[in-house]
C-alpha cells in the first residue's frame, strides 16, 4: 500500500494519444487496428498522476536494498515514494486540464525524470485500458522494459515504456522499439503481428498546455498471442501474496499463497486445497492465517467481505483529503482483500480469478452505533480504511462518495 505523499496534484487531466504509423523503420502491421487504439486516438482519455506514479514505482521495486531504509514501510511503499521524489523534480502541475512541467536546465535530471514518468503512464495506461492484467507486471532486465499477461489468461505481452520532452527524442525510441522486435525475428516472413504480443509507448511532458501534440504515441507491434493460462494464475496468486504481507500484515498466510502458487497440486483437481483455506463449514471457527478480522460492506444491494487486519490508526497514514475534524477523529485502520479471491483458489475457479474486477471507489460508513469510516477500494480487491472506533459489527451499509 503506498505511503501518502506530499504535493501530488490531485485533479485529474486529458491526454491525447497518437498512433505511430510507419513507414521506414517498420513495415506497417497487417491487421486492422484494435478498438482500444481505435477509441484512445480518437477521444483520448484521462489519468491522474498519483496512480501513474504508483505504477512508476515498479521501476525499482525489484532492486531496493531495504537496508538503507529506516522505519517500516514495504518495498512496495519506498519504491513508490522514490517514483515521486524524482518525478517531482519536474515540477508536474494541471493547467487547463493539461499536464504540465517545469523546463528543467540540467539534462541529466530531466531525462532520468521524464524516464520515469514514462514507465508509471505506460503501465498505468495500459491496466486502466483492461489491455494487460496489472497483478502480473514484471521488471525485465533485458531487451523489453516490461512484460505482463494479456487480461483473461491472455498470452505475455513485452512492454517498451519510455518517456521524453516535447517528442523531442521519440524518433530514437521508435528506432530502439524497432531493433527490439527485429531481434526477436518479429519481422519475418508470415508474422501474424498486433498490439497482443508486444507494445512500445513514449509518454511526452510538455512545458505548456497550450500548442501540444499528443502525449502519448502507440507503436505498431506484432503477433497474436500464445495462450498461458496456468502461468497468469500463478502470477496473479503471487500477487495477492505479497499483497496479503504488504498490505494485511499477514506473513504466514502470505508465505502459503506463494508456496501454492509454486506448487504441482494447484492445478490437480483430485487434490483438495481444503487443508491451505480450510473447508467453508469451519470459516469463523479457527484462526485463519488469511485474516485476524473480518469487515463486510453493503452498498446498494451488493455486499463485499473483506479478510484482513485492524491497526492503531497511525500504523497506516490516511491519505484522504479529509476536514481537521475528521482526521483528529480517525484512531483505527483496517486493510484487507476481498474474501472471493480465497474462495476463487480454494474452489479452483480460475476464470473468475482472471476475470475479477471491481470498481476503484470511496466509500463512507456513517452508522447508527457511531462508526464514522471512509474505505478505499480498487479494482483488485484491495481494502483500506480509516474509522474513528473498532466495529461492534461485522456488517455496514456504505454510501458511495467518489470514484478514486
Amino acid at each position: 500500500m503506498p505511503m501518502p505523499l506530499k504535493g501530488i496534484p490531485q485533479k485529474s487531466f486529458a491526454v491525447q494519444v497518437n498512433e505511430y504509423q510507419p513507414s521506414r523503420k517498420m513495415p506497417r502491421c497487417p491487421r486492422s487496428t484494435p478498438p482500444w487504439v481505435q477509441n484512445l486516438t480518437a477521444n483520448g482519455t484521462r489519468m491522474n498522476l498519483e496512480s501513474i506514479v504508483i505504477q512508476a514505482g515498479r521501476h525499482f521495486s525489484d532492486s531496493l536494498h531495504m537496508e538503507v531504509f529506516s522505519g517500516s514501510a514495504t518495498r512496495r511503499q519506498e519504491a513508490t515514494k522514490l517514483a515521486w521524489i524524482l518525478i517531482s523534480m519536474l515540477g508536474p502541475r494541471v493547467v487547463d486540464d493539461r499536464l504540465v512541467v517545469e523546463a528543467l536546465t540540467d539534462p541529466d535530471v530531466r531525462r532520468f525524470a521524464t524516464e520515469i514518468i514514462g514507465v508509471g503512464v505506460s503501465l498505468e495506461l495500459l491496466r486502466q485500458e483492461g489491455i494487460i492484467d496489472a497483478r502480473t507486471v514484471r521488471k525485465q532486465s533485458h531487451r523489453f522494459d516490461f512484460e505482463a499477461n494479456g487480461c483473461n489468461g491472455a498470452g505475455k505481452i513485452l512492454i517498451e515504456a519510455k518517456g521524453t520532452t516535447k517528442l523531442a527524442s521519440i524518433d530514437k525510441h521508435r528506432t530502439s522499439f524497432c531493433g527490439k522486435l527485429n531481434s526477436l525475428g518479429l519481422f519475418k516472413r508470415g508474422s501474424n503481428r498486433g498490439y497482443s504480443r508486444a507494445i512500445g509507448i513514449v509518454f511526452s511532458t510538455w512545458t505548456s498546455a497550450e500548442d501540444r501534440k499528443y502525449d502519448i504515441e502507440l507503436l505498431d507491434p506484432e503477433w497474436t498471442p500464445e495462450p498461458k493460462f496456468e502461468e497468469a494464475i500463478r502470477k496473479i496468486i503471487q500477487y495477492y501474496s505479497r499483497r496479503l504481507d504488504e498490505t494485511a500484515g499477514l506473513m504466514e498466510g502470505a508465505k502459503l499463497l506463494w508456496t501454492l502458487s509454486e506448487s504441482e497440486r494447484l492445478f490437480n483437481p483430485d487434490s483438495s486445497l481444503h487443508d491451505v483455506f480450510g473447508h467453508p463449514r469451519h470459516e469463523g471457527k479457527f484462526l485463519s492465517p488469511f485474516r485476524r478480522s473480518k469487515f463486510t460492506f453493503k452498498v446498494g444491494d451488493i455486499k463485499t467481505t473483506y479478510w484482513g487486519s485492524f491497526w492503531d490508526g497511525g500504523a497506516v497514514p490516511c491519505p484522504l483529503d479529509l476536514d481537521a475534524r475528521l482526521k483528529n477523529e480517525i484512531r483505527y485502520a483496517y486493510t484487507g482483500i476481498d474474501k472471493n479471491i480465497f474462495n476463487f483458489i480454494r474452489d479452483r475457479k480460475f476464470e473468475e480469478l482472471l476475470n475479477y474486477h471491481l470498481r476503484d471507489q470511496l466509500l463512507q460508513v456513517n452508522s447508527e452505533d457511531g462508526l464514522k469510516a471512509f474505505f478505499v477500494t480498487s479494482s483488485d480487491g484491495v481494502i483500506q480504511g480509516w474509522m474513528n472506533k473498532i466495529p461492534e459489527d461485522l456488517e455496514y451499509s456504505a454510501t458511495h462518495v467518489a470514484a478514486t
